[in-house]
């Protein structure tokens, strides 16, 4: 018997065909994606290069703009740069370190007291453009600081205001912006307001200040209170040592100030204010050099600031006793009284009171009962008037320092 092996199945030329076909498609697609995920890869790599530089770009301008922030600084401190016209022209160049454009032009804002400027940094060839605006700090950081106490008595107010503003501002006027403060003590009463905040800083040992308030819970702050700071400078104008203690030596001359112009003039050599009942005395437009101030009861010191600041520069102790009249219808900054000595000032008169007093080594007593409008800068400050003290915070803008603070940064696209 005969036996027959199965015949083993033969592959179809089409089916051979097919299977070549699929396995070319297959390579074929497998040589597209791995072409796109070369490409995508390449471009993976330059739009992380590209953010990287875009970033780079940005922090190279960021650190521009802190450099010039340095310069200007060190400028305003040697007076190199005034910041008093509506184009500044500087020329603040990239230190090695940086990598940011040429900054040659400081721009006035339509706020007269803020300047702008921009810093292009740079980072291969990416850009990045930051502006800035900017403004001078203010010598005074408080418009009412006594350095080792401030002392305010029941229903005192204290509010603020813009006297290039309003002129007699009422309560309902107030900025909200009422900042005091002293590095040793406040001392509030009952019902004492204050429409703002207030700061205790540190003694020249460091201890921190505090804030006594009689009776507890009386009294009345709208912002903070007793913030804790560091120590503030007693006497950032320099009354001993400094810019305002240069002044008080040029103006002690006879042919510097104008003591002559006085009505009737200030004699020499005692240099002194000492009025009598009924007796008026008008100082005008100038710089007065003054031992002491005396006005008894009935007298009357005139300022006119008609046609200039009147600035008294005080060597010794000053007393306005009751029912004597500080006659002054101007803004607090064109009347200003700069004392370099520990002798008190003493406010007794009936009426308001408008001005600047700064006294870092003096105590200062506002014992009158009507209204003061302006700043005080002292080594103690005792309020017992039963007005109310509006802090000017113009006046205060009147007396930049050498530090600058932002007010606004933007980057420009």
């Amino acid at each position: 018997m005969t036996i027959q092996r199965p015949r083993r199945p033969q592959m179809q030329g089409a089916q051979s065909g097919v299977v070549l076909l699929t396995v070319l498609m297959s390579v074929a697609a497998l040589a597209v994606l791995g072409g796109t995920i070369a490409v995508l890869s390449s471009i993976d790599i330059k739009t992380t290069g590209f953010f990287k530089r875009s970033v780079d770009a940005y922090y190279q301008a960021e650190a521009g703009v802190h450099y010039v922030r340095t310069r200007i600084e060190a400028d305003l401190k040697t007076n190199g740069l005034a910041l008093s016209a509506p184009v500044e022209t500087v020329t603040y160049t990239a230190p090695a370190t940086m990598q940011f454009g040429d900054v040659t032009q400081l721009l006035r804002t339509s706020d007269t007291n803020s300047y702008y400027y921009e810093v292009t940094g740079t980072s291969l060839t990416s850009r990045c453009k930051v502006g800035v605006v900017f403004r001078r700090r203010s010598a005074f950081e408080m418009g009412l600081f006594g350095d080792k106490e401030i002392e305010m008595k029941a229903y005192g107010n204290v509010y603020s205001y813009y006297s290039d503003e309003i002129t007699t501002p009422g309560p309902s006027d107030s900025t909200g912006e009422a900042y005091i403060g002293s590095n040793e003590e406040v001392l509030t009463g009952q019902d004492t307001l204050i429409d703002g905040s207030f700061q205790v800083g540190e003694d020249t040992s460091g201890a921190q200040g505090i804030w006594k308030e009689t009776p507890p819970g009386g009294s009345i702050i709208e912002g903070d209170a007793a913030l804790p700071a560091d120590r503030v400078d007693p006497d950032p104008l320099g009354a001993l040592s400094g810019d305002l203690a240069n002044d008080f030596a040029y103006y002690s001359l006879a042919t510097n100030n104008n003591n002559d112009s006085a009505s009737p003039p200030i004699t020499s050599p005692q240099y002194k204010i000492a009025l009598n009942n009924g007796v008026s005395m008008t100082l005008s437009a100038g710089n007065y050099y003054v031992a002491d101030i005396n006005l008894k009861n009935g007298a009357t010191l005139n300022i006119d600031s008609t046609s200039g600041p009147v600035t008294i520069y005080l060597t010794g102790a000053m007393e306005a006793k009751e029912g004597s009249s500080i006659n002054f219808t101007g803004n607090p900054p064109d009347f200003r009284i700069f004392s370099n000595s520990t002798d008190s000032i003493i406010l007794k008169n009936g009426g308001d009171f408008k001005g600047v007093i700064y006294a870092p080594y003096a105590d200062v007593h506002i014992l009158n009962s009507g209204d003061l409008y302006g700043l005080i800068w002292a080594g103690e400050i005792e309020v017992k008037n039963s007005g109310s003290l509006y802090i000017d915070l113009s006046a205060m803008q009147g007396f930049p320092s050498s530090s600058i603070v932002f007010l606004s940064w933007k980057e420009i696209r």
